[in-house]
């Protein structure tokens, strides 16, 4: 009797159930992110509560030690002008600028010369207002949510 060799070698290696199986599941994974990342890009980077933030601005605007004082409201009352005097060594106050980008949703205070701090987000429309000496503030959210106040910072003396 022929000994014949056995074409096959019998080592380890995957079968065909195996290989199918392993595919099956990348196309599962590939097929749950392709869903998924379009709703993860939506979601914005900063979660931070809208009245956390509010409240901040709030506090920051009419904080004592070197508060704000209010110019103008410009842009059909959408900016509001702000004068600011850093310290007692710089001669002269600074100017800065409360407006809303429509691009990011981002209520934003600027600097004439350059520069830029945000501060609420998510926001669709603000308006201020003058009424008697304070300026009214309002905000509304992408969400429908609104805050409104007066804010405690005086008219810049002319």
């Amino acid at each position: 009797m022929k000994n014949y060799k056995r074409p096959y070698n019998h080592q380890p290696a995957f079968t065909l159930i195996e290989a199918c199986v392993g595919l099956i599941l990348v196309s599962i994974i590939m097929t749950i992110l392709q869903f998924a990342l379009p709703n993860l890009k939506a979601q914005p980077v900063l979660v931070t509560p809208v009245n956390l933030t509010w409240q901040n601005m709030i506090s920051a605007l009419e904080e004592s030690d070197q508060s704000f004082k209010w110019v103008e409201i410009v842009d059909d009352g959408h900016t509001l002008k702000l004068m600011r005097k850093l310290d007692a060594s710089s001669p002269e106050p600074k100017e800065y600028l409360l407006k809303l980008t429509k691009s990011t949703h981002t209520l934003y205070l600027s600097g004439v010369a350059g520069g830029y701090m945000p501060i609420v987000y998510h926001v669709k429309k603000v308006q201020f207002e003058k009424r008697g000496h304070r300026i009214w503030m309002a905000v509304e959210y992408i969400d429908g949510g609104t805050n409104e106040a007066y804010l405690a910072i005086t008219k810049k003396a002319t």
